[in-house]
């Protein structure tokens, strides 16, 4: 321990050296343990048998559906008719905002009229951060539509 003085008082405080970095790490650890793949204590069965159990997190959603899009995209215009399909059904049933702001994200680059009336609906989302991912995706689609889509819910 270092001892400084105070200047106005005349007192010492005591500096713990050794208390930010103990403050690091805790924040780092802390950051680190939502990340289950790095987790050195969480084995990948764990994962799997919790994944069986309660279903998949919206973290590991969102990373499914990101391999989802890249796969319609590549598959042409059959391919992203029946993912826009999917991703009308799912927008229904998903309860996390989180999710459904990323199933518009994706929605988004897709050029069929279901993906359009997917964004049109989300602009309606009761959830505020849904409805900015939707002005989001219009802006990503462009065009009279969007402009007009994005000036009717700003009036």
């Amino acid at each position: 321990m270092i001892q400084t003085p105070i200047a106005a008082s005349g007192r010492h405080r005591t500096v713990r050296p050794w208390l930010p970095i103990v403050l690091c790490h805790a924040c780092f650890l802390a950051g680190c343990a939502a990340w289950a793949p790095w987790a050195p204590w969480k084995s990948q069965d764990q994962v799997a048998k919790e994944r069986q159990q309660y279903g998949a997190t919206a973290d590991q959603r969102i990373k499914e559906l990101a391999a989802k899009a890249t796969a319609a995209k590549e598959g042409g215009e059959a391919a992203q008719e029946r993912f826009a399909q999917e991703m009308a059904t799912a927008m229904i049933e998903e309860h996390d905002a989180r999710v459904r702001g990323a199933m518009l994200d994706v929605v988004a680059d897709l050029n069929t009229p279901l993906a359009t009336a997917i964004c049109q609906g989300a602009m309606q989302d009761p959830e505020p951060r849904v409805r900015m991912a939707a002005c989001s995706a219009w802006a990503k689609r462009g065009g009279p539509e969007a402009v007009e889509m994005l000036a009717a819910r700003y009036q």
